[in-house]
């Protein structure tokens, strides 16, 4: 344990949620608080609807997604911020024939035990005091969310 991690010695995880198509690879590190992930989703990725206590900030770094909030879809290009709010039902879909690559931050951690990579930034005799477990939703709350997609689907194929 300690203050620094080796991004070059550390291991690289795979996708722990469920997905409709494709996978992404990660890196993560988790403070007392707050943990931070780059991650990179291969072309075709399509994660489920899911939650979590954790407010996410993301930055796009490479590659675009279309993000799904709530109600709300929009596309996140490189160069672009946005936020994902508390218990805000949420998914990505990268629709590109490119991978996208973003730098995620959560406060608090977010399932710093479960990915398996993820190294923990603390001195000896700190812990960690906040995290939180990703949601995922009962098959019965999922209908909601694909109607929201295919709504935004048939929007699209209108403009084209």
């Amino acid at each position: 344990m300690g203050l620094l991690a080796n991004g070059a010695e550390m291991g690289v995880g795979r996708n722990v949620l469920p997905t409709k198509s494709g996978g992404m690879v990660t890196k993560s590190i988790y403070g007392s608080e707050s943990s931070l992930m780059v991650v990179t989703r291969e072309a075709g990725y399509h994660s489920r609807p899911h939650r979590h206590r954790s407010e996410q900030l993301n930055y796009i770094v490479d590659g675009e997604i279309w993000v799904f909030v709530e109600e709300e879809v929009f596309l996140a290009r490189a160069g672009d911020f946005y936020r994902i709010p508390s218990q805000a039902v949420h998914w990505g879909w990268n629709r590109s024939d490119r991978p996208v690559t973003t730098f995620q931050s959560y406060a608090p951690a977010l399932d710093p035990y479960t990915r398996g990579n993820s190294v923990p930034l603390l001195v000896d005799g700190e812990t960690v005091r906040s995290y939180c477990q990703t949601e995922y939703l009962a098959s019965e709350d999922l209908p909601r969310y694909e109607e929201i997609e295919e709504r935004w689907l048939r929007s699209l194929e209108g403009r084209g």
